[in-house]
């Protein structure tokens, strides 16, 4: 499985996140800082204007959202299922987002790397067989990190875990029918 070759940039990630987890004082203008403080989901109204009642949001198209880590992964996935009209360049681009935020809900669920490939060798072992069809594969990932996502609201360690793996397979499966590497995603990181 190829996939090895992603664990040293997901390592390499993984500990980025945490030294900027840890750092005192934290920069308040790192998008890592910002999306470990507001977690999976954003508790903030979303409000454009503070005179507007957040009950009433009223907006002509110009609203910005606070953005949690869930957030990210569905715009993630969303671009993710659109690359394969695009290119090589845009898919690696999009996959390699879409597991910087996988790995910062990593670290919020305490997930380390070693835990992660140690499922990802399970589940691969389950799903080694599965079968998609080539052109629903960018489909078929992009489900899996917007599953992620959805696990991550429950706040369900084993869940987020299971989940992340799923999407990284399906990432790969993608991955493999573009000619693309986990390396060069790993390097995109």
């Amino acid at each position: 499985m190829r996939l090895r070759e992603l664990e040293p940039d997901l390592l390499r990630i993984h500990e980025t996140i945490i030294q900027r987890r840890d750092q005192t004082p934290q920069d308040p203008n790192s998008t890592t800082v910002k999306l470990l403080n507001t977690g999976w989901v954003s508790k903030t109204p979303q409000i454009l204007d503070p005179n507007i009642i957040p009950e009433k949001i009223l907006t002509k198209g110009n609203l910005t959202k606070p953005a949690g880590i869930s957030d990210k992964l569905l715009e993630e996935a969303v671009e993710i299922a659109q690359s394969p009209f695009k290119n090589k360049e845009n898919i690696i681009e999009e996959s390699a987002q879409a597991l910087y935020h996988l790995m910062v809900g990593c670290v919020i669920a305490d997930i380390t790397p070693a835990v992660l490939f140690k499922a990802i060798d399970e589940v691969y072992a389950e799903q080694k067989d599965a079968v998609v069809p080539v052109n629903k594969l960018g489909e078929s990932a992009a489900a899996a990190v917007s599953r992620v996502a959805l696990a991550g609201v429950t706040g369900n360690q084993q869940l987020i875990l299971r989940r992340s793996t799923e999407a990284i397979i399906g990432l790969n499966r993608f991955w493999e029918a573009h000619q693309i590497s986990p390396a060069e995603v790993g390097k995109e990181i």
